[in-house]
């Protein structure tokens, strides 16, 4: 086998590794204060406005029997992960230069 075969194979090596240390910083980015404190709060905004588009019929008349309670948490977790996957991409790119 070639050189470079043995040179793509090592360099494959190193990446799954940073792969996994970038993951790792992810993730503790992710639970940064500030980070889960900002995504809790466009969490609470967006997931407010996007049920009473949703489900604001039942919300308003306090229909509790018929509120979806999974689209209802469910419509509060979307905002919450896209916000911190954001805010998490950002640091990540920050650090990079």
């Amino acid at each position: 086998m070639s050189y470079s075969f043995y040179k793509v194979v090592y360099l494959c090596g190193i990446n799954k590794k940073q792969k996994s240390l970038k993951m790792k910083r992810a993730v503790n980015i992710a639970f940064e204060k500030e980070i889960v404190i900002s995504s809790i709060k466009v969490a609470l905004v967006v997931g407010l406005i996007l049920n009473l588009i949703n489900q604001g019929e039942n919300l308003i008349n306090l229909d509790f029997k018929h509120l979806n309670l999974l689209k209802f948490f469910v419509t509060f977790s979307v905002p919450y992960l896209v916000s911190t996957y954001a805010s998490v991409k950002v640091k990540l790119e920050e650090n990079i230069d």
